[in-house]
């Protein structure tokens, strides 16, 4: 019986610890500083980031790079932007993209 008693313990010690191991790796802590000052042109017109619902979004400072809200961006060119709660995929519809892009000529 202390045998099985052990052994259970140790298996639920074993899944925990593989549970902590693996999401240690998926999410990594960063310090980023918000950017309100930055400004964007696009186009040759002033663009500022916006929710769906309209409210501002700040912009991203990390490791000296500038991080835009794509889905802001994107949407607001007209291309669609979807998101897989799920799978924790974020889906752009390539062939408006490469429309886009074809059109400036970027």
């Amino acid at each position: 019986m202390k045998i099985k008693r052990f052994l259970m313990i140790l298996i639920a010690v074993l899944m925990s610890v593989s549970v902590v191991a693996f999401g240690a790796v998926t999410i990594l802590k960063v310090q980023a500083t918000l950017a309100s000052d930055l400004k964007f042109l696009v186009d040759g017109s002033v663009w500022s980031p916006k929710d769906v619902d309209g409210s501002a979004l700040t912009p991203l400072l990390y490791n000296g790079r500038n991080y835009v809200p794509a889905r802001a961006f994107l949407e607001d060119k007209g291309i669609t932007v979807g998101y897989e709660k799920d799978t924790k995929t974020v889906q752009i519809d390539y062939q408006q993209l490469q429309a886009l892009i074809n059109l400036h000529q970027f």
